[in-house]
């Protein structure tokens, strides 16, 4: 039988105390993570049956939403990043000020998205999208009305699961997301399969497993004491709100600039036909799960910098984030060749157009090979800036790629009048974005600067 020596590098490197420290931070989150992009596999799974338009819709539909839920969605990450600074720092009372703060400022945005998506339904598929066809319309719209309905039980459970987070603790938010699938999956399977909702069956089960989300999420949050009294949801504090505001908009400006170029292609790419819409929906959801792991490690980096720049330990803040790279790079190389070998065979049972799944293969290896170092590090890295307070240097290198990479050559690469490559053009594009960021923000990951935006006292 095979035995791990401790002593060699790769021993030592599993046996090291920070890296077990890491992976017990992890699992949670990653168990977490990808359970919630499951649930989009699954969705376009059980309404495969009812053709290529109900996929499509679905992704459309998905694209708005990156949009409209990523400020609300990762406002959140504010109170992650600044408890953690608290509890380095030993200041209980600024870490509950926090919680009760974010929570208002959350549902507040969480209601603004719900209303937008609400009343103008027509107007957001304009914007995004031109040239999209009637069938891929109705069923988007029908998606979008029950996403809209559910924003704000989302933003009320990403805030409780943030809050726990920044307190240590993985667990609430794994058992309240684990109990929550299962009603999606479950109520999804009914009302697609028997009673042959279709795309209206996905939408209520994601509402209402949305719903019981948040109501679970809050009741484990007020047995450990940690839910917020009425008294301090009525007590505005500008001067927290505003730093919760600058840190949690800023941390979301990088996630919703890149979103925001790939939608503005996403018009060529509607404009290109409906196989290439659900191969891009299709790809995103497959890629999605290969990408949580690195999501799930993202988020354990945001929280420990926190905690280390909020207790002064500068040297040991690069040490751990070294630690979290390697392990990274390690996890996502293991799932990207599972992927190569495997998903050819999962992508039958989503189309049978002969040219969607010629499409979904190409993006497959062209995924994986720009992608290979790049994603794991850049993901990795921005959230390190942003747990030591750097958010602002993410942002400015966000808006200069996006703009000349992400979207000015995605637009060349994907327009009839340019290249005319579709989905492969918008792909190509965005993975050489992140490549450049990631050579961009090697240089400022080498220096001392971003460690010295400490947040709090």
């Amino acid at each position: 039988m095979l035995r791990l020596n401790p002593r060699s590098r790769i021993g030592r490197f599993l046996f090291d105390p920070d890296i077990k420290m890491i992976l017990v931070i992890f699992a949670p989150i990653f168990v977490d993570m990808i359970l919630n992009n499951l649930i989009s596999t699954v969705h376009s799974l059980l309404v495969a049956d009812a053709g290529e338009a109900a996929i499509s819709g679905i992704g459309l539909v998905g694209t708005i939403n990156s949009i409209l839920t990523i400020v609300f969605a990762t406002l959140p990450s504010a109170v992650t990043i600044l408890v953690s600074q608290y509890r380095g720092a030993n200041n209980e009372d600024g870490a509950r000020k926090c919680v009760s703060q974010s929570t208002v400022m959350v549902a507040a945005f969480a209601s603004v998205v719900m209303a937008i998506m609400l009343l103008f339904p027509d107007w957001l598929f304009s914007v995004f999208f031109t040239n999209v066809e009637a069938d891929v319309l109705r069923e988007g719209k029908t998606y979008l009305l029950y996403s809209a309905i559910s924003m704000p039980f989302y933003g009320i459970f990403q805030n409780g699961a943030c809050t726990c987070r920044g307190y240590g603790n993985n667990k609430i938010p794994l058992y309240t997301s684990v109990s929550a699938s299962v009603v999606n999956v479950v109520l999804a399977f009914i009302f697609i399969i028997p009673m042959g909702m279709g795309v209206m069956g996905a939408g209520l089960a994601l509402l209402i497993s949305r719903f019981y989300s948040a109501i679970a999420v809050s009741v484990l949050l007020w047995k450990n004491g940690w839910f917020c009294t009425i008294s301090q949801l009525i007590h505005i504090d500008w001067k927290c709100l505003g730093a919760i505001a600058k840190l949690g908009l800023l941390s979301s400006s990088e996630s919703l600039i890149v979103n925001f170029g790939a939608t503005l292609k996403m018009r060529y790419v509607v404009a290109a036909g409906t196989s290439h819409i659900a191969a891009n929906s299709i790809h995103n959801t497959f890629f999605s799960l290969v990408a949580v792991p690195i999501s799930a490690l993202a988020t354990v980096a945001i929280t420990l910098v926190g905690r280390y720049i909020g207790a002064g330990e500068k040297e040991e803040t690069r040490k751990i984030i070294k630690k979290i790279l390697y392990l990274t790079t390690a996890i996502y190389t293991i799932m990207m060749i599972v992927a190569i070998i495997v998903f050819p065979y999962l992508y039958p049972l989503y189309t049978d157009n002969p040219e969607t799944k010629s499409l979904l293969v190409k993006m497959m290896f062209i995924h994986a090979g720009m992608m290979f170092i790049a994603n794991p590090y850049v993901n990795i890295i921005t959230n390190a800036f942003k747990g030591a307070g750097d958010a602002w240097y993410c942002t400015i290198v966000s808006v200069i790629c996006m703009w000349t990479i992400n979207v000015g050559l995605g637009i060349l690469l994907t327009a009839d009048f340019g290249l005319g490559l579709g989905v492969i053009g918008t792909l190509i594009s965005g993975n050489a974005s992140v490549i450049v960021k990631g050579i961009i923000y090697w240089f400022r990951f080498r220096g001392d600067k971003w460690m010295k935006k400490r947040l709090v006292d």
